[in-house]
Order: C-alpha cells, then structure tokens, then sequence
C-alpha cells in the first residue's frame, strides 16, 4: 500500500501529538517544529492491509496513529487475540514478516475509526536525531505498548470471564473513558465478538459476563449502546462478579 497517496497532508508531529515535546525548551521546540513533519495517511474504517514489504521502511520508525481506533487480530491455530490502538501509539506493520518465522500466524488489521496515520520516515528521523528527548519519548511509546500487551497476558490469567471482562474495561476507560454524572463512558464501541478476543473468551461467553456485570450494577449502557461503568476501578478481584462465573 502506497504510505504517501497524492490526497495526503503534511503535519507537524510535534504539534499534532504534543506528549512528544515533553520536555523541550522553547528554542528546541522553535528549531524542531518546522523540521519534524510527516506525512499523513488517511484510512477509512474497515480491514486495512498495511505494507508488510519491510525493504523500502528500513529507515521509518513506523506509522503514529494521529487520531483514531484501530485493532490487530493475531491468530494462532485458530484462537485469535484482539488489541486495541489509538491515538499515540507506534505502528510498525512490515516488522510482522520477520517475526516468528518457525510459527505460523496470520494478522488482521481493522479500523474502527477514519484514522489517521503519520508516516515517520527516514526524513522525520533525521530532523529529531539531534534530540534525545524526542528519541526517548518515541522509544516510550513503543515500551508502553509492549507493557500493556503484558498486562493483557496478565489478564488473560484471571479464571473468571466477568473478571476479566471487567479489568479490561476499567482499562480502556483510562484511554478512552470520559467522566458523565453516571459513572465513566467507555469512548470506544466494541463488539462482544472483539472483547471476546481481547479476553480470550467466545462471543456468548462475553454476553453472558457482561449480563452478569449489568444485573450486579457494575455496568450499564447509554442510549446510544455505549458502556458505562460505576463505581471504583476494581483494585482487587474480592468481591466482583460472585455470581456463578461464565466459562470460555
């Protein structure tokens, strides 16, 4: 897929993502400003097919998502797990064809969202290779993301399906959740069909987790279907979901 269609945009990435310059003093920001742009790629929502040839990116620290949602699907022997990226996170979709090669997997990219990608080419990296702080920030991005699929692996241990429903919720409702006078609304609409894969659990399993969560007053829905979750982020699992656990 070509990065760099003649309808994409020019952006300042220090403007348009703003976490990167934490840091930086006035003339530093003054200098990178007008030197540290990418590229635009403007995706549609539906199945995506990223470039996966990794010869012409050797120099690209990768695709930044600007602004949008977007999911990969890895499969393996027919179980698939679902993450979910947004805004700041750090694409790197032709790095798939070098990884586990003794293994066969297949990947799935999805837009939830009209999303868009900054391009961070060879060019963007040289206008910041004299900034370590940039460096470090991008550097960040991609440590964070590796920590939260950790964290995903971690939840995927919990026994119960409501549990685990629940923690991830609490999860994405830090990224994506907004503060309403009944409680935090999720920001994002996921299919069961997707949380099932986020949580490792089949579809009907997650209707059934989720009714369970509902009937205990935990969760609830607005009118326009989004989730709404009550009370306190579970600390601990004591006392959460005590009903009879649905099984994956």
């Amino acid at each position: 897929m070509d990065l760099t269609p003649p309808t994409s945009r020019i952006i300042r990435v220090l403007e348009a993502d703003p976490g990167l310059a934490d840091g930086l003093d006035d003339e530093e920001l003054r200098v990178l400003l007008p030197t540290a742009v990418a590229r635009v790629q403007i995706v549609e929502p539906g199945e995506w097919a990223p470039p996966e040839d990794p010869q012409p990116h050797r120099d690209h620290i990768g695709l930044l998502v600007v602004r949008g949602l977007v999911t990969r699907t890895l499969s393996v022997d027919g179980r698939d797990f679902t993450e979910l990226l947004g805004d700041g996170d750090l694409l790197r979709p032709w790095q798939e064809s070098e990884s586990w090669p003794s293994v066969r997997t297949e990947r799935r990219w999805h837009m939830l969202t009209r999303s868009e990608l900054g391009v961070l080419d060879g060019r963007f990296a040289m206008a910041i290779g004299g900034s370590p702080r940039v460096q470090a920030a991008i550097v960040a991005r991609a440590v964070a993301r590796s920590r939260a699929l950790a964290f995903y692996l971690a939840v995927s241990h919990i026994r119960r399906v409501e549990q685990r429903l629940l923690v991830m919720l609490w999860h994405f409702a830090e990224r994506w959740g907004r503060v309403g006078p009944q409680g935090v609304v999720l920001g994002v609409r996921l299919t069961h069909e997707t949380l099932g894969r986020v949580v490792g659990a089949r579809r009907p399993t997650v209707t059934t987790a989720l009714t369970q969560l509902m009937e205990q007053g935990l969760v609830s829905r607005t009118p326009d279907r989004r989730l709404i979750l009550h009370g306190d982020p579970p600390r601990g699992l004591h006392g959460v979901a005590l009903t009879q656990a649905a099984s994956s």
